[in-house]
């Protein structure tokens, strides 16, 4: 079974990550690909 579900949009917080410098980064989800999300924080875009 496969589900899509829409990303772009959502409001998202990192709880858990290899790179330990994004962890509780908040923000919206403004482009995805394959392997990357990028967030729109209020400091700027994250990838």
């Amino acid at each position: 079974m496969h589900i899509n579900y829409e990303l772009i949009g959502q409001y998202i917080t990192i709880t858990e990550s290899k790179n330990k410098s994004l962890i509780r980064i908040k923000g919206k989800i403004v482009d995805e690909t394959r392997n990357t999300l990028t967030i729109k924080t209020s400091n700027g875009e994250k990838k």
